[in-house]
């Protein structure tokens, strides 16, 4: 995700003069902005929709490593185990 230099950076007087046009703008590119405070960044601004996103791509990484790090620590079973073990507990 790249911040445009021309209309992705904005110092954060011109949000507070006009929020709302720059709110329209993430809505309307998602795209994230870059606030500026003194001629240095202070926050990234971004839709909603690209940053529910993000979160469950970050959440999809996490469980990722989290599946990889019991493989390597041994923690798994083969799939025909984990079947058959789940119709026992069902025909139960």
């Amino acid at each position: 995700m790249d911040i445009h230099p021309q209309d992705g950076v904005k110092p954060i007087s011109d949000f507070r003069k006009d929020s709302a046009r720059v709110l329209k703008q993430l809505r309307d590119r998602h795209e994230p902005i870059l606030l500026t405070q003194r001629g240095r960044s202070v926050a990234v601004l971004m839709d909603l929709e690209t940053f529910e996103r993000l979160e469950y791509a970050a959440g999809l990484r996490a469980a990722h490593r989290r599946g990889v790090a019991d493989l390597d620590a041994g923690r798994s079973r083969p799939h025909a185990a984990v079947a058959q073990s789940i119709l026992g507990r069902l025909r139960a």
